[in-house]
C-alpha cells in the first residue's frame, strides 16, 4: 500500500515538472491581444472669444499623430476615421486662429464604430498683456497688469498668470510651476496669489518668483466634453491651448 501511494504521488508531480522544464529562458509569452479594425468618430465645437458657439467648419483638421491619418469635420461637426486598426492614439484637433487641443492616449479597441467624444476649440485672443508688476504682502503676491485693449461693453477679458523659479517662466509646462486665472471687465487687472498656494507648488518662502501673463480665452466646459487645456504627460501641468501668442514682460517678486 505504501509503494502504491508513493508511486501515485510522484505520477501527480511529473506533469508539473515537465511543464516547468519546457519554460523558455525569457519566460512564457502571453496570448496576443485582438488585432481588429473599425471606425472612430467624434464631434468638434467652435467658440469665439466672447463665449459664443460658432458653426462647424471643414477647416477643422483632426489628426491621429504619428499614424499619418487626417480627417475633417462635416456641417454637424462630426469627424470619422474608417478602417482604423486597434491601437493607442494621440488625437489632435486644430484650426487656423484657434488653439490646438490634443486628446492623449486614446485606446481604440476596434471591432465596431467607437465614439471618441465631443471636443471644443476656442478662438485665440487678439489682445495681450502689455504691462505687468508684482509685489508681495504678508500672505500673498499681488499682480497687476494692463491689457492692449478693453473687452467689448458688458463682457470680460481673461488672463492666465504663470509663476516660475527663474526668468525663463512662460506658458510652457516645463517653464512654470503654478498658474492662476484672472478676470477683468476693463483694460487692467489685479490678482492676489496666496503664498501657501505657491509653497505647495515648490516655491519656497523668501525666494524670488518670476511672473508673466497672457491673454486667455476661457471656453465653456460641459459634462462629457473636453477642450481648453490638457495635461502634459511629462510634467503633470496644464497645456493651455487658448492663450494669446504674446507674453507680458516678466516681473520678479519675493515670496512671503
Amino acid at each position: 500500500m505504501k509503494r502504491t501511494s508513493v508511486h501515485y504521488c510522484l505520477s501527480m508531480l511529473f506533469p508539473a515538472l515537465l511543464v516547468l522544464s519546457c519554460k523558455g529562458s525569457q519566460g512564457d509569452t502571453g496570448p496576443a491581444g485582438p488585432n481588429l479594425t473599425g471606425s472612430l468618430h467624434g464631434f468638434v465645437g467652435l467658440w469665439d472669444t466672447t463665449e459664443n458657439q460658432l458653426g462647424s467648419s471643414p477647416s477643422v483638421v483632426v489628426e491621429l499623430l504619428g499614424a499619418n491619418r487626417i480627417s475633417h469635420c462635416d456641417s454637424t461637426g462630426k469627424w470619422i476615421f474608417d478602417s482604423l486598426r486597434t491601437g493607442i492614439y494621440d488625437i489632435s484637433f486644430r484650426m487656423t486662429g484657434f488653439g490646438t487641443f490634443v486628446k492623449r492616449n486614446f485606446q481604440f479597441l476596434g471591432g465596431g464604430d467607437i465614439y471618441a467624444g465631443y471636443f471644443n476649440l476656442g478662438q485665440l485672443p487678439a489682445f495681450s498683456v502689455t504691462f505687468l508688476v508684482a509685489t508681495s504682502s504678508q500672505t500673498a503676491i499681488e499682480i497687476s497688469g494692463r491689457l492692449s485693449s478693453p473687452p467689448p461693453s458688458g463682457l470680460n477679458r481673461f488672463v492666465m498668470v504663470f509663476v516660475g523659479a527663474d526668468s525663463t517662466v512662460s506658458s510652457d509646462p516645463k517653464k512654470y510651476l503654478a498658474s492662476y486665472a484672472a478676470t477683468t471687465g476693463s483694460d487692467s487687472f489685479e490678482v492676489a496669489i496666496l503664498a501657501s498656494f505657491l509653497h505647495g507648488k515648490g516655491l519656497a518662502s523668501g525666494s524670488l518668483a518670476y511672473v508673466c501673463a497672457y491673454g486667455w480665452n476661457i471656453i465653456p466646459t460641459f459634462v462629457d466634453q473636453e477642450g481648453g487645456q490638457y495635461i502634459d504627460p511629462q510634467t503633470g501641468r496644464y497645456v493651455y491651448v487658448t492663450l494669446g501668442e504674446q507674453a507680458s514682460p516678466t516681473a520678479a517678486v519675493a515670496i512671503p
